[in-house]
């Protein structure tokens, strides 16, 4: 997740000069994915047509979420697989493990977040 106000004030400002409901969805779609929920709710709740394109796309965005979960556990597992085989460098890659564990404690904490809503 992106964690810079200025980087969500630029997708603020090209979701407000979206035109079509493609482009809206889209730029929503980036803005819950990359930011807490603490920043963007008022903005997308305030409007009703926000909030109903919102209501549409999120379990679009949980499947999303989801994948991009079961991605990081497979590669958890290459790397324990990787660790075994004792053929590598074992520090580089249960640092790579830790980076990976650390990846998949933050989507799942995204996922949780979108499903309280």
């Amino acid at each position: 997740m992106d964690r810079s106000y200025e980087k969500y004030e630029e997708f603020v400002v090209e979701l407000k000069n979206s035109y079509t409901e493609e482009d809206i969805i889209e730029v929503i779609t980036k803005i819950v994915k990359r930011f807490s929920t603490e920043l963007w709710r008022e903005m997308i709740f305030s409007n009703p047509y926000f909030k109903s394109l919102f209501e549409d796309i999120q379990s679009t965005i949980l499947d999303d979420l989801d994948g991009i979960r079961n991605s990081i556990l497979k590669e958890i597992d290459s790397i324990d697989k990787e660790i075994r085989s004792g053929n590598v460098d074992v520090h580089k890659f249960i640092q790579l493990k830790v980076e990976c564990q650390l990846l998949l404690m933050e989507v799942d904490f995204k996922i949780e977040e979108l499903k309280s809503i």
